[in-house]
């Protein structure tokens, strides 16, 4: 497969820079051709590419590759694999949908928009719907697949969220498995360059250069491990992927390891954005301002050198201001007076404070998390709570305190022990008895029930945290996705004011990224990628659905009760999908998560995982 995967990038890479010649086309037929092994995800990444030049060849010789390439798949018993790429690559779009470069929202709106699972999609409604008629939005959130559960929920794997044709590919995660990646994800080797943030050690990146070494690509992957402080960990977990004419963002929970990705219960925020000479003005603009700021931010604090300037100018070629969230992240340093806004828990507490509006009655926030740290009962109770539960005009009175509690979700030694791996689940909750068994920490526990999503038996990985109202649980107030487990590593430790200032410092010592969803800063998608990037301009419809929404507060966060995600259908283009819905006066925006609410408390059989659980038997 090494010719067929080295002409393929050479092709991408050529078509990239501007149209593909007759002679490419047949060359990397050619090699094609003579492949064995395929799997899915490579044949779709060949057949893909050559189906959007097949204009350099006339239709019989198109029709003479799939079927010599059809006779070589029947032989090796794979002939169902063609069969699903024509399904869902080559009978999804016409011809004229494929002339690049597309800059012209003209050039789409005669199509079909498909209904996969990367897009936002929005639910239409009927022309004579009322002012009270709910529109529903899905704003990036996706659960990761998961073995034994149906993909029918909206679910992505590495395979959809990595496509073919990136120029730079910036992986960031804690534990990373090359290996698997290369082969799991196969567009990655598709990339000019690979760029990979990690928090393992020297002797891995050994283990993987000999690796990629055999594959021929070790001049194309770059290793980078942040320095950190004792205790401090490289813990995001990001892709940015550089398209020609589009950057695809995806912050998930899964470290970069078959496990995580197999049989884990794990979440991602995906969106796909333009060049900033692409975007028009949009209604939504200045309430996104800051998220390529962020993750500029980001990327400056943990790259140096070339590599960091190369990074830094390709964000800054495209345009955020339809991300729809805020970006949170953590960076290891110390922090004093204006800087403890720009990260961990301050970070935050000050978008709470801005964009929550003040609740007069009984809350909740809920911390669901894959590991706890050795967390005191001040931190929990006073700092963090002050964080979880700030808003506009932040109560900060010891009754309201009192009243509004934090519950912890952490599976129980049997739920591990149950769960479709066994106790080898429980080595991804690396939860200790000293760091859980205490006062503060028992009396808040909850049980992980995702019977939901059908996840009860895949043990999370994911974290979450997010704030509701008792009275109405199913729609929360704000909800983080992200890497932040529940330590003060991660979100960060106070530390005493400076003299002359009134406000705490604030220590961290990881690396975190997360994504925060609130109401006031939610947004339809004005962008896509699917196999070539796609600009689509919100229709006037959209404009007028959710600038009145928004006048009249009546853009809210809504859990997926009944994960109908996977029913919903958007068969038009992008403005049929919000056709008639103009007089709609409430959006709600829909959120996976995969538990339920409100929680289950532990009951007095219940007994937390913890590591040392792995001695039962």
């Amino acid at each position: 497969m090494f010719d067929v995967d080295r002409t393929l990038r050479g092709f991408l890479a050529d078509e990239r820079n501007g149209r593909i010649s007759e002679s490419q086309w047949e060359a990397l037929y050619r090699a094609a051709a003579k492949a064995d092994g395929y799997d899915y995800q490579r044949l779709k990444s060949v057949v893909g590419a050559m189906w959007r030049q097949r204009h350099c060849v006339s239709a019989q010789r198109w029709n003479v590759f799939l079927s010599q390439i059809r006779v070589k798949l029947s032989n090796y018993g794979k002939g169902e694999l063609l069969d699903r790429v024509e399904r869902e690559l080559l009978e999804q779009r016409s011809p004229e949908s494929v002339k690049p470069p597309l800059s012209k929202v003209e050039s789409v709106r005669s199509q079909k928009r498909r209904s996969v699972e990367v897009i936002d999609l929005v639910a239409e409604v009927d022309s004579g719907s009322s002012p009270n008629e709910e529109v529903l939005s899905f704003l990036g959130f996706h659960l990761l697949k998961t073995t034994g559960v149906s993909d029918t929920h909206r679910s992505l794997s590495i395979e959809d969220i990595v496509v073919p044709g990136a120029d730079l590919a910036v992986l960031c995660n804690y534990k990373v498995d090359i290996s698997w990646l290369w082969n799991k994800a196969p567009a990655i080797q598709t990339c000019r360059k690979v760029l990979v943030i990690h928090g393992e050690g020297r002797n891995d990146e050994d283990l993987w250069m000999k690796f990629l070494q055999s594959e021929g690509a070790i001049d194309r992957v770059r290793f980078v491990r942040p320095e950190t402080p004792p205790y401090g960990t490289v813990h995001s977990k990001c892709f940015l992927l550089f398209y020609p004419h589009a950057c695809r963002v995806c912050i998930h929970t899964a470290n970069m390891i078959p496990q995580d990705w197999d049989s884990k219960t794990q979440g991602a925020y995906i969106r796909d954005f333009p060049m900033k000479e692409q975007q028009s003005s949009t209604p939504f603009n200045n309430e996104n301002e800051d998220f390529e700021s962020q993750l500029y931010q980001y990327f400056s604090r943990s790259l140096n050198g070339s590599i960091k300037v190369e990074v830094l100018a390709s964000i800054q070629r495209y345009d955020f201001s339809s991300a729809g969230v805020a970006l949170v992240t953590s960076v290891p340093g110390t922090y004093h007076g204006t800087q403890t806004n720009g990260y961990g828990c301050l970070r935050l507490k000050m978008l709470l404070q801005k964009h929550v509006d003040f609740v007069n009655e009984d809350s909740v926030a809920v911390c669901q998390f894959s590991s706890l740290g050795s967390i005191q009962k001040v931190w929990l109770e006073e700092d963090f709570h002050d964080v979880l539960f700030a808003n506009k005009r932040f109560p900060s009175t010891k009754k309201k305190k009192h009243s509004e509690d934090i519950q912890l979700v952490l599976p129980t030694a049997e739920q591990v022990q149950g769960s479709n791996e066994g106790l080898i689940a429980g080595a991804s909750l690396p939860i200790t008895s000293k760091n859980v068994f205490r006062d503060h920490i028992v009396s808040r526990l909850h049980k992980w029930d995702a019977r939901i999503s059908n996840r009860e038996r895949s043990m999370p990985h994911i974290k979450t945290y997010l704030r509701y109202a008792v009275s109405r649980p199913q729609s929360p107030l704000w909800v983080l996705l992200g890497s932040f487990n529940l330590s003060v590593a991660a979100w960060g430790r106070f530390l005493k004011a400076k003299k002359g200032q009134t406000s705490k410092g604030l220590k961290i010592l990881s690396y975190e990224i997360g994504i925060l969803f609130v109401p006031s800063l939610s947004c339809p998608a004005a962008f896509r990628l699917d196999y070539i990037p796609i600009y689509n301009l919100w229709s006037s419809d959209e404009r007028s659905m959710w600038t009145r929404a928004k006048d009249t507060f009546s853009v809210s966060l809504s859990l997926d009760t009944e994960f109908r995600g996977g029913a919903l259908n958007c068969d038009g283009n992008v403005g049929d999908a919000a056709k008639g819905s103009v007089n709609a006066a409430n959006v709600s925006v829909v959120l996976p998560i995969p538990y339920g609410l409100p929680l289950k408390r532990y009951q007095g059989t219940d007994n937390p995982w913890t590591i040392e659980c792995c001695s039962m038997t």
